[in-house]
């Protein structure tokens, strides 16, 4: 009697001996058992290989993500150590060029030239804020505003660094017939000129900490202030000229005329730069500290 199975071949449905390897009807080749698990244990392995692969990177990226913060660390501490360091130089010799300075050193300068005036202006505000409160028996909150203040006036500083740096290089690359001043070594030359400044910037900031408010009005004592503020622009005024006719092998002009038409076009550029300043932003903050005094005299009369 023949054998049955339950077998049937995948390709015409017919049934299949016993341990067949190929359809006797249709020449379909079947699979062995070893052969079919062999895929499987194929698609198994790569699965098992991209499962370590992902779990490594992983445990890599976890590892990798606090050694490259303490290497963003170290970068920010050998940055500020070294900028203090040619900050340091360039207040000791102002007229004494650093080589290899990097350009960024430059711009951290004009940053904190524009950012420390703006920060005593703030802080003075405050102070300021606080005593009219205090006197008029109000709690106006003028907090918005003198942020708003502060961010106009550390944009004007900033252009206004902006224009001085442009006119002296225009002035100092028209004069040098060798062409060889680049404009970045410029600015940093002419930053190094501005350390000095700094330091007289962060005294006024500590000062503005300690400036007496008049408590009955509000009004500042500007008379120290004053003082630091010239010479501050005593500072950025001969940092200007110094760097216009400054270490020019082949000079075009003569120093004294460079220098006059030189001045004359940084006083054009920046009254110019003052109209637009006045007109963009200028009615703004008069319409706000109207509103100050308007608020503060409304409550005067009132009491």
């Amino acid at each position: 009697m023949e054998k049955t199975t339950s077998k049937f071949c995948p390709q015409c449905g017919q049934p299949l001996a016993a341990g067949a390897k190929f359809c006797t009807h249709c020449g379909y080749q079947l699979k062995t058992p070893a052969a079919a698990a062999a895929p499987d244990q194929a698609t198994n392995t790569a699965s098992d290989q991209r499962q370590a692969t992902t779990h490594s990177q992983a445990a890599n990226a976890d590892q990798a993500a606090p050694n490259q913060r303490r290497d963003d660390v170290q970068r920010v501490k050998r940055f500020s150590g070294n900028y203090f360091a040619w900050w340091l130089a360039t207040v000791k010799h102002p007229t004494r060029t650093v080589e290899q300075t990097p350009a960024l050193f430059g711009g951290v300068t004009y940053l904190l030239a524009a950012l420390f005036p703006t920060l005593g202006l703030m802080l003075l505000g405050f102070r300021a804020a606080s005593a009219a409160n205090q006197a008029t028996n109000l709690e106006l909150n003028l907090t918005g505003i003198i942020w708003r203040v502060s961010v106009a006036v550390l944009i004007v500083l900033l252009l206004t660094l902006a224009i001085y740096a442009g006119v002296g290089y225009g002035f100092r690359r028209l004069n040098d017939t060798t062409g060889q001043l680049t404009f970045k070594a410029y600015v940093t030359s002419f930053a190094g000129l501005l350390n000095l400044g700094l330091a007289i910037e962060v005294l006024g900031v500590i000062v503005s900490l300690f400036t007496p408010v008049d408590s009955a009005t509000g009004l500042v004592s500007w008379g120290f202030l004053f003082l630091l503020i010239g010479a501050a622009m005593l500072i950025l005024n001969m940092a200007f000229v110094y760097s216009v006719v400054s270490d020019t092998p082949q000079p075009r002009w003569d120093t004294f005329y460079l220098l006059v038409v030189a001045i004359i076009a940084l006083s054009l550029a920046l009254g110019i730069f003052s109209g637009l300043v006045g007109g963009v932003i200028g009615s703004s903050l008069e319409n706000t500290f109207s509103q100050i005094f308007d608020s503060y005299g409304n409550t005067s009369s009132i009491w």
